[in-house]
């Protein structure tokens, strides 16, 4: 299960890092959103971020669950990002998301790249290893 996270102003900087090297995180506000990223961008070692955007009435949205929660414990330097489109609904507008799951993969802060939906899971996890850092960096 995805972790429940507070607002980024009660949640500091090594309270992230610590969660967000375990767990996926998940986004309820456009202000969780713009803070969580600000964050991961200013994160050491993390190159990556994967941004989930999603409802929680899609089923597709919730097929992919499992697989983000085994990317994050194997994929170090990552950090996985749920966002709740119907909670973050400006966060939806500015990556333009018409259709769920939609992942935007960022790298050192830039969008790199957009996958929508669930079948393109194969897909979303080559180009998550293909954009990380060297192994010994």
């Amino acid at each position: 299960m995805a972790s429940k996270c507070a607002v980024p102003s009660s949640m500091g900087y090594d309270e992230f890092l610590s969660r967000a090297s375990c767990e996926v995180i998940v986004c309820h506000s456009d202000r969780d959103f713009d803070g969580f990223m600000s964050m991961a961008s200013g994160k050491p070692g993390s190159d990556v971020v994967v941004v989930d955007f999603y409802a929680e009435w899609c089923g597709d949205c919730r097929q992919m669950d499992p697989f983000l929660q085994d990317w994050v414990k194997k994929l170090p330097g990552v950090i996985f990002l749920k966002v709740n489109i119907e909670k973050a609904k400006e966060a939806a507008k500015r990556w333009r998301v018409q259709s769920i799951p939609t992942f935007v993969l960022f790298k050192k802060g830039h969008a790199v790249a957009t996958l929508v939906g669930a079948n393109k899971k194969d897909e979303l996890l080559s180009k998550i290893v293909e954009h990380m850092p060297p192994k010994g960096r």
